[in-house]
This record gives structure tokens, sequence and C-alpha cells, in this order.
């Protein structure tokens, strides 16, 4: 018999509609964490399928059908349902009505309209809850104000747009910058425009000065700032660009002399990488700082793409 809710006031069915996959990680990880004391309960009892790779929907009724090995529940996701197939989808619709009490199924798509025979399907059963994540609760401003008001801080919207500015929209990257803000500021009950910038300037990656200073030391840390850099959505010709004025800035005459044009010549070949797809953008962006910080350089003569031996991996 299916109930309305579990004992713990979950739903059994539930379906996450939104773009922003850590919002949508969030939503599940409350359900997670609300059903499973321990993680021996969630290891044995935790599945997550991905509908845009090939996935068996009858592998997935069958696990909704398991009793749990020692918990109460068995918590299913299935990730972007938009890419299952007409009969996948009809199939789903068709368990729901037998989905046992125990198993709490979880269902994501980035974007489903409402008049989608799935959407209906859901939303009609009384044991259901659709989620939007889209709703302006979730805008990056009101977002981040309402993470510092959780934990008992004040913060003026002036700063809020400040750290949206400078820390970007990465939701991964911004936690980890407020978790950082907070613990700066200590007992201090209001965050200021100062506090951020102070934050950022010592202890955040992702600034493209942070990357050029990594590069002016030949540090290798600057893999790790550029991958920071495309999680805030920077683009890989601006960033291929401010690494050259970087490089012209490392000595006088660097067009006329034999290191400077070797140097040119790798700026050419990534950038002839990034317009043909020879390699991915930050791939290739991050093979030409392995090469910038160790002196690894193109033979002048030759016209072929740098060697993907020297790549990191």
């Amino acid at each position: 018999m299916v109930r309305k809710e579990t004992r713990e006031g979950y739903f059994n069915l539930y379906l996450i509609v939104g773009e922003d996959k850590f919002l949508k990680e969030e939503e599940i990880g409350k359900i997670r964490k609300g059903i499973f004391s321990s993680s021996v309960e969630e290891g044995f009892n935790y599945h997550i399928f991905d509908a845009q790779e090939k996935i068996n929907i009858e592998e997935v009724i069958g696990l909704s059908r398991l009793i749990p090995w020692q918990a109460r529940h068995r918590l299913i996701v299935v990730n972007n349902i938009e890419f299952l197939n007409v009969k996948d989808k009809k199939r789903l619709l068709s368990f729901f009505d037998t989905l046992p009490s125990h198993t709490i199924l979880v269902l994501t798509s980035s974007k489903m309209r409402e008049k989608e025979e799935v959407y209906q399907g859901i939303k009609k059963r009384r044991f259901s809850k659709v989620i939007h994540l889209s709703s302006p609760f979730f805008k990056i401003e009101q977002w981040i104000r309402e993470r510092i008001k959780k934990e008992g801080k004040e913060i003026d919207a002036e700063e809020v747009r400040f750290i949206r500015e400078r820390v970007g929209k990465d939701r991964h990257t911004l936690i980890e910058s407020i978790d950082k803000l907070l613990s700066y500021i200590g007992d201090k009950k209001k965050i200021e425009k100062r506090d951020i910038e102070e934050m950022i300037t010592e202890g955040n990656l992702g600034s493209a000065s942070e990357l050029l200073e990594a590069l002016r030391e030949r540090d290798k840390k600057s893999i790790e700032i550029l991958h920071q850099l495309f999680l805030q959505r920077q683009k890989p010709e601006r960033l291929l660009g401010l690494l050259f004025w970087e490089i012209e800035r490392w000595g006088k005459n660097r067009k006329t002399d034999r290191l400077g044009r070797k140097r040119i010549k790798l700026f050419l070949q990534t950038d002839l990488m990034l317009k043909t797809s020879f390699l991915d953008a930050q791939t290739a962006l991050e093979l030409l700082l392995i090469r910038l910080c160790e002196d690894i350089l193109p033979d002048e003569t030759s016209d072929e793409p740098p060697s993907l031996s020297l790549l990191p991996f």
C-alpha cells in the first residue's frame, strides 16, 4: 500500500525541476540526511541513476521494490528524466501507482513543462511533491543573503552584490567563499565590504590577477585557479589574452628574442586548438600553463599542435 508520506514526513515521490545542479543536490541532500541515520544505511540503500546516460528502467523499478537493508527506506534518484525515451517514461508512470511505501523515488529534470505527461502524472498523485528551483527565492543574490542569514549574520544588498561579482555564480565556489568569510569575521555580527575584500585577497582562489601572480611564480597552483575561473564561466579567449599580456611583460623585446618567439608560437598553437576544438578549452589552457611554468616550448620550425604527452594526467 502506498502512503502519502513516510514516517519522517517525507513524500514517496518527488519531482525536482531546475537548471542549477547544486540546488538539486542540496534538495536531495535534505531528504538523504533526514531518512538515513548512518553512512552504513545510506551506503546500502541510496542509488543514483542518470537518464542522460543509458539506464535500464526495469533496474530502477526492481530496486524500488527491494526491501531496504537495515533501514526504513530506500532512496532512489533518477536525474535528467527528460532524456528517458517514451517507452521508459510510460513504464515509470505506470509504476507510480504501485511504488512501495519503503521507497522514496526522486526524479530530477533541468527543464520540464507542466503540460508534459510525466509532470502531470507525478503532480496528480497525492503522495508526491513537485519542487521548482527556478523561483525568485533561488536567484543568486537572494540565495547568498539567505545562506548568510541562516548563520546568524547580517549583510547589506551592496555587499551581497560584491560577493557575487568577486566570486562568481558557481554555487560550490560561493559556499566555499561564504564559509571562509564567516570564519574570517568570527563573532562579528555584520559583514562589511572590507571583510569581503580581505577574505578574497587572502584566502580565495579564482581571480584573474591571482592566475597571473601564480604564473609569475611558475606555480602550478595556476591550474587550480584556472579551474575556478572556468567554474565562474570566464571566457577562454579572454583568459588566453590575459596570459599573453602577462608573458609580454616578462621582459623586453620578447617578440624578437628566441625564447620570446617560442612563447608566441605556443600561444598561437593554443589559440588554434581553441578555434578548431583540437582539445577542449580547459585542457588546452592547462597545457599552456604547464608549458609556461616549465618553459617547455615548441620547436620554432614545427607547425604541429603541442604534444598530448605533456597533459597533466
